[in-house]
């Protein structure tokens, strides 16, 4: 394969009076600076879920915030900094002490006497529509984590649009970056530049009157399209070959040719003509590629596609790439790390999950319950729960609903199908045109597991389900996979405005709903979700997967559920899914791997049932602290029984097989004096038939 290296220009740089920093300015780099932030931009609303904390709300007038704590040593201008201040306009100064008030939009030139010393400037800009606020947020792992300071959906005066900057300072290194990241229709001017004291200042070229410069589809809400400036304390190195990003999916088929491409900056202040590429994968052998003959110049960015394809088999690979260049200066920006999972081409029965966005206030959502409906008369792998969030809030909505609106969608009737970004949408959450379309596509998907329930019901309203899952292939970044557990209602009927369905298609003729009334009284809304079963997070258990899943591997959990008596449990259901979830970036696309259901009448109900075996199952003392536990139970007819302890973790800790045991009643001792306090369930195993009884150990 021909190795490319394609260099891209940049824009120049300038300085007023002497200066400690040099700047890079680069232009539609694609990617924010070391590739750590990846979460989408949006306003405070929706960023607040994702980790985001409000450093200022949006400001009538030019304002200060209150000091802020830098989460790790920093220098600036080689002086530690512990603290920083923001204003509403754009500075963000280490002078928290400075008494210069908070200056208005109206920006200079650097240095300037309206803004305090050590200061670093995205100057021109305000915070005082209804979503504007300045956030901050601390991503990666020491010794490299950075603290972003986001200025969220700033303008002009008199602006009708917005733009998204970032002041980032960087742990170790004290490089300050400067991040353009989103911009519509705003037509503002900027200083962008650091300012040491009334007298020493860099600035990017064109500041004060620097626009916004992202290239690739500036309003997009993901760093695909950021540019972003550099400032270095010093002396620019004569050679600093940076390694930018690298293309490796994160999952690989099996025994497949893989073309491992990525980017490089010339961070250095001449041409870089030749470098290295090597990589090792899991601590394996070092593999290197030469290039040579290169022109890269100062701040250009190239690109580079290695001659040998990657061939892995099976199984998890840790990659570890860096770049080398005779005499390279810094070697912190070398290196990068990241994994890709190559699978066996295994894949279990997929099914989707579709989860719509409705409330009742939400007078189009009628129409994409229609649309729900068409989906689970032809598609028999979708699985939909109502979400009741996206436009306001009714009386079924649970605080879950409002973090999944806050994540993926800016309205109602939307659905997120899988929480995966389809090609041509740039959100999670999907208008209705597409629902059908995009749920035929994720039924047809492969998936690496399988997902199956099993449920006692320990109480009246009290039921222990346990969650399987079957490993049929590799699971790429387990990690930062959970399982997450709804308690679902079906035809939820309500009185009042927090049920009655607001009903834009009263006197349409021939829609479904057209002579339905508005608001429509008695309205049954399918498939509520009543309660996120498997962890107080709304993004599931996290702690479900404990090591890397093999082929054949299975993991099981058993959560107790408490159901409001409320409840219909006729009309009940469990869904269990496997999902991503990284909550150290927040990422946006938090995407389903494979789901599955159990309805309630699924469940065996202990002595509720007529038709059962075991009878009379009673556990004591409980608890129990003299180290033992008697069994007793009643056969209907003769069995093969088991008799197993498990603990809250789903994992069996003592299991007796007692053989065929005839009709009657049936007692026996349970020792428990090696167990650790804590509350375990004792399960009888009769044939197929399960029944359990929660039992508290006290040592």
């Amino acid at each position: 394969m021909k190795k490319i290296i394609t260099a891209l220009a940049i824009m120049a740089t300038t300085s007023v009076g002497y200066s400690q920093y040099y700047t890079q300015s680069y232009i539609a780099v694609g990617t924010n600076p070391g590739g750590l932030n990846t979460d989408v931009e949006q306003t405070a609303g929706v960023l607040g879920p994702q980790g985001w904390t409000t450093v200022l709300p949006t400001q009538s007038t030019p304002t200060w915030s209150a000091s802020q704590a830098i989460p790790f040593a920093f220098n600036f201008n080689n002086s530690a900094e512990t603290n920083y201040k923001v204003s509403s306009t754009g500075i963000l100064t280490f002078d928290v002490a400075s008494t210069v008030a908070a200056p208005s939009q109206s920006n200079a030139a650097l240095p300037s006497a309206l803004i305090p010393d050590k200061s670093v400037t995205v100057w021109g800009m305000e915070g005082n529509g209804g979503n504007d606020a300045i956030l901050s947020k601390t991503f990666g792992t020491a010794p490299y984590r950075q603290h972003w300071v986001m200025f969220s959906s700033f303008s002009a005066t008199g602006g009708t649009g917005w733009v998204y900057w970032s002041i980032v300072l960087e742990e170790t290194t004290n490089r300050i970056f400067v991040v353009d990241m989103r911009n519509y229709n705003t037509p503002l001017t900027l200083t962008v530049g650091v300012q040491v004291n009334g007298t020493t200042a860099t600035s990017v070229a064109g500041s004060p009157n620097l626009a916004a410069v992202n290239l690739n589809g500036g309003s997009a809400d993901g760093p695909d399209d950021n540019t972003y400036y550099e400032f270095g304390f010093g002396t620019q190195p004569t050679v600093d070959a940076e390694f930018m990003s690298v293309n490796l999916p994160a999952i690989l088929a099996n025994a497949s040719s893989t073309t491992i491409s990525g980017e490089v900056i010339n961070a250095g202040s001449s041409s870089l003509t030749a470098f290295d590429v090597k990589y090792t994968v899991n601590g394996g052998a070092v593999i290197s590629e030469s290039f040579t003959g290169q022109s890269i110049t100062a701040g250009s960015k190239g690109t580079f596609s290695l001659t040998n394809p990657f061939i892995g088999t099976p199984g998890n690979k840790n990659f570890v790439f860096w770049i080398e260049s005779t005499g390279d200066a810094r070697a912190f920006n070398d290196t990068i790390s990241t994994s890709a999972t190559v699978n066996a081409g295994g894949s279990g029965t997929k099914r989707v999950l579709v989860e719509e966005f409705t409330t009742a206030p939400c007078q189009f959502c009628p129409d994409g319950e229609v649309v729900i409906n068409q989906i689970r008369t032809t598609i028999p792998e979708a699985i939909t729960v109502g979400i009741h969030a996206g436009f306001g809030t009714d009386a079924m909505t649970i605080p879950a609903h409002s973090a999944y609106a806050a994540a993926f969608t800016t309205g109602a009737p939307t659905a997120a199908i899988d929480r995966k970004i389809f090609s041509g949408e740039t959100r999670v959450g999907h208008s209705r045109g597409a629902w059908v379309a995009n749920t035929s596509t994720q039924a047809n998907a492969l998936t690496p597991l399988n997902i199956s329930m099993s449920g006692n019901l320990v109480a009246a309203n009290t039921v222990d389900i346990t969650v399987n899952v079957d490993f049929v292939d590799f699971l790429a970044n387990w990690q930062d996979a959970n399982v997450t557990l709804f308690v679902v209602e079906d035809s939820v009927i309500g009185t009042g405005s927090g049920y009655n369905q607001v009903n834009a298609y009263q006197g349409q003729s021939g829609h479904p709903y057209g002579n339905a009334g508005n608001p429509i009284i008695g309205y049954p809304h399918r498939h509520v979700v009543r309660q996120v079963a498997s962890s107080s997070s709304a993004w599931g258990d996290d702690t479900f997967f404990t090591s890397a899943p093999a082929i054949n591997s299975n993991f099981n959990k058993t959560y107790t559920v408490n159901l409001n008596p409320a409840w219909d449990q006729s009309q009940m259901e469990f869904i269990a899914f496997v999902n991503y979830y990284d909550a150290a970036t927040g990422e946006i696309e938090r995407e389903i791997i494979n789901v599955n259901k159990m309805n309630f009448s699924d469940v065996v109900v202990g002595v509720a049932k007529n038709n059962i075996n075991v009878t009379d199952f009673t556990v004591y003392p409980n608890p129990t602290q003299n180290g033992e536990v008697n069994v007793k139970f009643g056969l209907k007819k003769s069995e093969n029984v088991t008799v197993e302890i498990v603990n809250v973790l789903g994992e069996i800790v003592s299991s007796i097989n007692r053989g065929t045991l005839v009709a009657g009643e049936q007692n026996m001792k349970l020792n428990v004096e090696n167990m650790n306090s804590g509350i375990y369930f004792v399960k009888v195993i009769a044939g197929n038939e399960v029944s359990t009884q929660r039992v508290s150990v006290i040592k």
